[in-house]
């Protein structure tokens, strides 16, 4: 499951927020829980042609799990390292169920 986030980031006076922020990819493998950060490589993946069919297959649970994983992942890999203030949140701008 492909997933793009809005990350916080500190402005040039210091203080978080989602504009100064950064946009993320993230490639979460339902198969085995990892998850693939490097935007090329899921590029390579998640390249379709305008045609290519639609469709959503995955079982709800498993999509919204996924996602809990990616969000966990996202505080305490980027997060908690930059030491993020607590309530700020990354936000979910799109994501993709790949088949």
């Amino acid at each position: 499951v492909f997933f793009c986030y809005r990350l916080p980031g500190p402005d040039v006076s210091g203080e978080w927020n989602l504009e100064t922020g950064s946009a993320q990819w993230y490639l979460f493998d339902l198969a085995s829980g990892n998850i693939l950060e490097d935007a090329e490589a899921i590029n390579r993946l998640i390249k379709s042609e305008p045609d290519t069919p639609r469709l959503c297959l995955t079982p709800p649970p498993s999509l919204i799990e996924a996602r809990k994983k990616v969000e966990a992942f996202i505080k305490d890999e980027y997060m908690k390292p930059r030491q993020a203030p607590a309530g700020l949140r990354p936000v979910l701008k799109a994501w993709l169920e790949l088949n």
